[in-house]
């Protein structure tokens, strides 16, 4: 857009564009091509990814004066490496594009400057939870730090040591996928890079972008950083491990007198008491990684333990088991006062191991509120779920098209709220409105938590409270749904639920006893449906030191097997429902310290049975009858779409488009035939599109194929579980169609009723 207001402004106003507007000027003498690498693969400008206008129809916009003049196309880089020289913009005192002598260009950054911060644009993010390195040459006079931050001003979300690089070009390297790299408000292709503390130059030549094409770095074991502890006097040794490049060697930088270095064995006898720190810097033909090592040596063996379990808080801050661990490994180094050294400092090490793995019960954010992030599973990702605590309201969790996202806490664990905030994404406050939260312990019976639904605001936080009767209670789940959804932002998008942060203002609670793993199956589940006379089973593992192990399914005892090894398996025939639903369980146990524990109510891996009825069943007639398209003809397409219905699998889908206008499946049951349904089970499509395109989904019946009377009386809810359709009107009917309002997506359908 800068390149047409350019151009539009130069070539038919007649304006100086370099003097009234030098960033819009500098802007469009470094566009690109047509041709151009979008991270590392080539696109063409003249495509629908090409700018705010429509792919080829670009060219409407430039002005016809530009016909007469001597246009030059930038050609398509040489490779996908961003040269700051065109792409990189120096950010503060401390930055500044420079060219040497051999003429490379790049951006110094001098951190004892001032800010010395270089924004780059055109970098592009892999999708979350895949490698999406980041690659950059640079050199440097002297050890130093390089940050990554989202704006000039945000705090970093990751940085590395620089090694001293002798002033060679070198690369080096960042793992930086999306939820690591959320644009938000510094746009979601600009990444600013910032040299701090120190006194070395760090010139910066080129960053590229999704770079596992260009590096294969090495990666340490112990990386970001390691913390030791030594005793003075005693050998302190090390194996530096790692995996990657063949041909790495590794180097120390900074090391204090004595350390050595032999392949990847590191040697110190420290004389005295002391901090050290030290870089071990592990390089290839052009690539380097670093790992910062800090030593804290101690005068004596209880000073080093000290030493090691400073920092560290109560117990009752820690999850139980970390916390037990560290107090196993201090108990063990104490009591080995008279050990030799390398005994005692393998006890250190097993110290500083389970220091490290230290959790926190209830982690916090910057507001006092819980950290949730790490703690509880969802179907979001971890872009989207940090996205829910970054304090902008410019990052959300996306278009949500469902009408409810849960929380687990995990079998271990409880999740227990005094008040929870809720933020809209900006200017779509009604995005967000209606929204309530409820607690379970099943996943199926829920208990309604808030006190109201919120109002929306993209403003500030909005707290609502819990309900005193149930703020002491705790559940594994938490279920945010919308209750009372506001009016669409556009009518053509209904339905579209966005939050850009969520609080919860409470804490996690341990369990008393947990399993690993719970799963519920059946070798009779069509889609993950059961009928009476199917048989449930419920295995699941855990301590194998627990007694008194009882399950219920169904409300019934259940045939127990101790399969050995800390596994069980219980089983039982189902019997007929009261109503269709989610098949129950329960596991009961005592723990290893005698306690009872906590029942357990749902499984670790999501699976359920949904208990219904084959009585009265239809669904064969259906598949007997004819299928037709809307206009009454015969389509091989709509018969392949109406098998999927029935086919017995979750992941297949009906994708129906229109024929003549209508989203539809009809069954013609012929001449003097006829069918009455008196009820329908459906599972939409397991998608979020199969929830967005149901809102006029519904199941029609016709004497002569040309009027249509309208079987269910409401479309299915917005759920991915199976559910009841309701048929009202249970008259017989010759036709009966399945039809929507837009592309229809439709998982399996039972039907019930009779045929004439």
């Amino acid at each position: 857009m800068a390149g047409v207001c350019y151009l539009q402004y130069t070539h038919v106003e007649g304006v100086d564009v370099a003097a009234l507007a030098p960033h819009v000027a500098a802007l469009h003498a470094k566009n690109d091509g047509p041709l151009y690498y979008y991270g590392p693969t080539v696109e063409n400008f003249w495509n629908d990814r090409g700018s705010d206008f429509t792919g080829a129809e670009y060219w409407v916009a430039f002005p016809a004066e530009l016909a007469g003049q001597d246009v030059r196309v930038p050609p398509l880089a040489s490779s996908p490496e961003l040269p700051l020289a065109r792409y990189g913009h120096p950010v503060g005192q401390g930055a500044e594009h420079k060219v040497d002598k051999a003429g490379d260009a790049f951006v110094q950054l001098k951190a004892n400057r001032g800010d010395a911060t270089v924004a780059v644009r055109r970098m592009v993010w892999a999708p979350s939870g895949t490698p999406s390195l980041v690659a950059v040459r640079l050199r440097t006079n002297g050890i130093a730090t390089l940050q990554a931050a989202a704006t000039s001003y945000d705090a970093p979300f990751a940085e590395i040591r620089l090694p001293d690089t002798k002033m060679a070009w070198r690369t080096v390297w960042l793992d930086l996928d999306e939820a690591r790299a959320n644009g938000g408000r510094g746009g979601d292709h600009i990444l600013y890079l910032r040299s701090v503390g120190g006194t070395a130059n760090v010139d910066v030549i080129g960053v590229t972008p999704q770079a596992h094409e260009v590096v294969a770095p090495v990666r340490f074991a112990d990386a970001p950083q390691l913390s030791l502890v030594a005793v003075a006097g005693e050998e302190l040794s090390r194996t530096f491990a790692w995996t990657g490049s063949d041909t790495a060697t590794l180097a120390l930088q900074g090391a204090s007198q004595g350390m050595s270095l032999t392949g990847n064995d590191f040697r110190w006898t420290p004389k005295r008491a002391g901090t050290h720190d030290v870089l071990v810097v592990a390089s290839d033909a052009t690539t380097d990684t670093t790992l910062p090592v800090t030593v804290t040596v101690a005068p004596d063996r209880p000073a080093a333990i000290a030493a090691l379990l400073a920092g560290v808080d109560e117990p009752a801050t820690y999850t139980s088991g970390s916390w037990a661990a560290v107090a196993a490994a201090r108990d063990a180094a104490a009591a080995a006062s008279t050990a030799d050294s390398t005994t005692f400092a393998g006890l250190l090490e097993s110290l500083r191991a389970a220091v490290a793995a230290l959790e926190e019960l209830s982690p916090r954010l910057a507001d006092g509120s819980l950290d949730y992030t790490g703690l509880v599973t969802s179907p979001l990702t971890t872009a989207q779920m940090n996205s829910l605590v970054d304090d902008d309201n410019q990052t959300f969790w996306g278009d949500q098209r469902v009408p409810n996202i849960t929380f687990d806490a995990g079998p271990g664990h409880r999740l227990r709220a005094d008040r929870f905030g809720y933020l809209a994404r900006d200017t779509f406050p009604n995005r967000a409105k209606g929204t309530n939260v409820y607690g379970s312990d099943d996943n199926v019976t829920w208990t309604l938590l808030t006190e109201h639904v919120n109002a929306g605001s993209d403003s500030a936080m909005e707290w609502v409270d819990v309900k005193a009767e149930v703020r002491e209670q705790a559940y594994r789940f938490l279920k945010l749904q919308v209750d009372e959804p506001g009016v669409a932002s556009d009518p053509a998008f209904p339905g579209i639920w966005s939050l850009s942060e969520f609080r919860i203002d409470g804490e996690r609670i341990e369990a008393v006893g947990s399993l690993d793993a719970v799963e519920v199956s059946s070798p009779d589940d069509v889609a993950g449906r059961v009928v009476a006379g199917d048989t449930a089973e419920v295995t699941f593992s855990g301590d194998d030191a627990i007694s008194g192990v009882a399950v219920t399914i169904q409300g019934r005892p259940a045939t127990l097997t101790d399969t050995g090894e800390g596994t069980w398996r219980a089983t039982a025939t189902l019997t007929e429902p009261t109503a269709p639903g989610y098949v129950p369980f329960a596991i009961d146990f005592v723990t290893p310290d005698g306690r009872q524990a906590d029942t357990v109510a749902a499984t670790t891996d999501t699976s359920r049975l949904y208990l219904s009825t084959d009585a009265g069943l239809v669904d064969a007639a259906f598949g007997a009858a004819r299928v037709i398209a809307p206009d009454g003809s015969t389509s091989t397409a709509l018969v392949a779409e109406a098998g999927r219905l029935f086919d017995g699998n979750a992941a297949t889908h009906t994708d129906t488009r229109a024929v003549n206008g209508t989203y539809a499946i009809t069954w013609d049951f012929g001449t003097g035939g006829c069918v009455a349904l008196t009820g329908a089970e459906i599972l939409v499509r397991q998608d979020g599109y199969g929830i967005s395109r149901i809102s006029n989904l519904r199941l029609e019946g016709s004497a002569d194929g040309i009027t249509w009377t309208r079987l269910t009386p409401a479309p299915p809810r917005g759920t991915l579980d199976w559910q009841q359709w309701i048929v009202r009107d249970q008259g017989a009917y010759r036709y009966v169609r399945l039809v929507n309002g837009t592309i229809m997506g439709v998982a399996e359908l039972r039907l019930y009723g009779a045929v004439a």
